[in-house]
């Protein structure tokens, strides 16, 4: 009889389901910050070009979903090539979250708004780093 373990792989989804997930995950995540905002009494309006206008639960959901799944395809695409790939493109949608964060912050003429949108790209970011980044390693 012997008492050895069987070597353990790890098993992540696809590249595609990855994205779908990061995608439903921070969509869930950006509706409860926002309504967070909301209560502690940010008015979740911006002013660029002169224009006010009103960020919306809907366009929070847009400004999530919209990305994250356009993010996914050309990662999808690319990383089925070069497996590091993934990698890289998963830091560089870190990278990218938090390079955009000053925007929010320096086009709402309230703060809490504007941390409020700024909190909503970095846990984009970090999403997306998570969902392409777990599972990149095999352990035997």
């Amino acid at each position: 009889m012997t008492t050895g373990t069987a070597p353990v792989h790890t098993i992540a989804p696809p590249i595609w389901r990855r994205g779908l997930i990061a995608t439903a995950v921070a969509a869930v995540a950006n509706a409860v910050v926002f309504r967070i905002g909301n209560a502690a009494g940010a008015d979740m309006t911006v002013v660029m070009a002169g224009t006010t206008a009103s960020v919306t639960l809907v366009t929070v959901l847009t400004t999530t979903v919209l990305p994250l799944v356009l993010a996914s395809i050309p990662t999808w695409l690319l990383a089925r090539r070069n497996r590091r790939l993934r990698t890289v493109l998963a830091w560089a949608g870190l990278a990218v979250a938090i390079a955009t964060i000053p925007v929010p912050v320096l086009f709402a003429p309230q703060p809490a708004t504007g941390w409020t949108l700024a909190t909503m790209h970095l846990i984009a970011g970090l999403v997306w780093l998570g969902s392409m980044t777990i599972g990149t390693r095999r352990r035997v």
